[in-house]
């Protein structure tokens, strides 16, 4: 022991020299370890640079005095084997040991009195966080860390093996404090607890089941997100919402959710690929985008009275589901919150729904849809790829059809009411068994001629039904061939383009594999992007004067074409 009388030096002025002195005794490989940031005249740790093994963290660094161990400076370093932390630090940050695999023991010192979420999160070897029994901040109670009057959870060890109950009178469960304990099987949690934390029980994968608190108000962000072994849970009365991702890719089977549950929030049952049935509390109101996606499975869905809004993709690749009735308290479906179903067969919208996006896309075997009057927007991709779509009455009231809203359905005939302000590129792109779109003549906008569309002037070719077969005169006075006119006319054998004609537009005729040979007028003033592209049989070229201006890509590339 030094002593230093109070004559020569005060102790704290001592103290400090001393600390100076043991940093420049320490090996400059060992302060190379450690990347840095100063501070208020103290410097956290941002990074751990070193091999490995047992790692003693300096107590000063830069001659200052090491107070943080910052967030994620030790994340992933699975060769650290031990830690031992001075007595100078006072906080460390979130996530500032995770996945640090070699740890199997910790000793927290006196000086800690601050520690953020997931310090120790997905360190699977860890089975002990011991403090002293004096220490002023925390309890430590079977290797469990707690706050000091252990009615908070601070820190679960996440080698723990078996089951955990946690202790009656625990009141909270801090952020990440279970997350990546993955040997833990069943947890109970008592009904004094009323808070959860965000990912609290995340990437528990031997998870088989769960007791919750019978207080609890709600369930937050990643609750038991990747549980992949929790195939059943009861999720008590009282519960009013289901946070973001909060059973993200569990193994639940099947699911009654309780009275007094409002909103489900983004891909709160995401991935949940072996979930069959789902049991709606007349309580819903909202579920957020995502909420179901990817759960193949699921085939049979009933939605209370008093739901009002599906988010987008809400249950986007849902391929188990046949028939879906909404009721008529819904007046949002988000953007694809249907799409890629493709087992669905047929669907009702409610009369409250004024806007749809690409809510069906995909959706091979959908056959009969009913569109209320009060649709006025007819979104991007809405029935894209529904080939089994044949008809489909489209509402008076309809304003706005977007890009590829019926881009390769099964549609025979379209029938364009005189509503209709707006209709987006490639809306009828693709479908090979349409013949005809016509237009109602009362339409300002718009006008139908033989069966192929154009703008009311008739200047400009809109789209050209791409089941069409044969030859196709363009009629004089047209000036204008639209982006993506005549696009996928696969059964097109010839084109005539007359000398009003003075743009093709931008894959004007792309992927029309009919086409051999194809003459321009010399009053065509641009080719659009890609105009022939994947024309392959095209073999043949004329100009009527000389050849306009165009970009690359404007021909496909084939040898012996003139």
């Amino acid at each position: 022991m030094i002593t230093t009388p109070k004559s020569i030096a005060r102790p704290q002025g001592f103290i400090r020299h001393l600390l100076l002195l043991l940093l420049t005794l320490l090996p400059a490989p060992l302060l190379a370890q450690f990347n840095y940031t100063v501070s208020g005249g103290t410097a956290t740790i941002t990074q751990y640079t070193g091999a490995g093994g047992h790692v003693d963290i300096p107590a000063t660094l830069g001659g200052l005095p090491v107070t943080h161990i910052g967030g994620w400076s030790f994340r992933s370093r699975t060769t650290v084997t031990g830690i031992t932390i001075p007595d100078t630090v006072t906080r460390i940050g979130t996530n500032a040991f995770e996945r640090c695999l070699g740890l199997t023991q910790v000793f927290l010192p006196d000086g800690v009195v601050q520690m953020d979420g997931g310090v120790f999160a997905g360190c699977h070897n860890l089975t002990n966080i011991h403090v002293s029994p004096t220490h002023p901040a925390f309890a430590s109670q079977e290797g469990v860390l707690f706050n000091k009057d252990q009615q908070n959870l601070i820190q679960f060890p996440p080698g723990w093996r078996g089951d955990y109950s946690i202790p009656d009178g625990v009141s909270s469960v801090r952020n990440m404090a279970f997350t990546g304990s993955t040997s833990l099987v069943h947890l109970t949690i008592p009904s004094s607890v009323t808070n959860l934390g965000f990912n609290v029980f995340g990437d528990c994968s031997g998870l088989e089941s769960v007791t919750l608190s019978t207080n609890l108000k709600s369930l937050p962000e990643r609750a038991f997100s990747q549980c992949i072994k929790l195939a059943s849970i009861t999720i008590p009365n009282g519960i009013t919402n289901i946070g973001r991702l909060a059973f993200y890719h569990t193994a639940l089977t099947n699911l009654n959710l309780p009275e007094g549950l409002a909103v489900i929030e983004l891909a709160g049952f995401a991935e949940c690929t072996d979930l069959h049935t789902v049991s709606f509390p007349a309580s819903l109101r909202r579920l957020d985008s995502s909420a179901f996606q990817d759960c193949t499975q699921l085939s049979k869905v009933e939605f209370p009275m008093g739901i009002t809004e599906l988010g987008s993709s809400a249950f986007d690749r849902c391929s188990g589901l046949t028939n879906v009735h909404l009721p008529e308290s819904v007046i949002v479906v988000g953007s694809g919150a249907f799409s890629s179903c493709l087992n669905l067969t047929s669907f009702q919208i409610p009369s409250g729904v004024s806007a749809l996006e690409g809510t069906f896309a995909r959706c091979a075997s959908l056959s009969q849809v009913n569109i209320p009057e009060g649709v006025t927007n007819i979104g991007g991709h809405t029935f894209s790829d529904c080939v089994s779509l044949t008809d489909l009455i489209l509402p008076n009231n309809l304003a706005l059809i977007g890009w590829g809203a019926f881009s390769g359905s099964g549609l025979t005939q379209a029938e364009l009411p005189a509503s209709v302000v707006s209709v987006g590129s490639r809306a009828f792109a693709d479908c090979a068994s349409l013949t005809n779109i016509w237009v109602d003549p009362a339409n300002s906008t718009y006008r139908s001629l033989d069966g192929v569309l154009f703008d009311k002037s008739q200047n400009t070719l809109i789209q050209f039904p791409n089941g069409r077969r044969g030859s196709y005169e363009i009629p004089l006075g047209v000036s204008d061939l639209g982006d993506d006119s005549f696009a996928s006319a696969g059964l097109l054998t010839h084109v005539t383009i007359p000398s009003s004609v003075t743009r093709l537009g931008d894959r004007s005729f792309f992927g029309c594999i009919g086409l051999s040979t194809v003459t321009i007028p010399n009053t065509v003033a641009s080719l659009g992007y890609e105009s022939f592209g994947e024309c392959t049989e095209l073999a043949s070229v004329y100009f009527l004067g000389d050849a306009p201006s165009a970009p690359e890509n404007v021909f496909p590339s084939k040898p012996g074409m003139t």
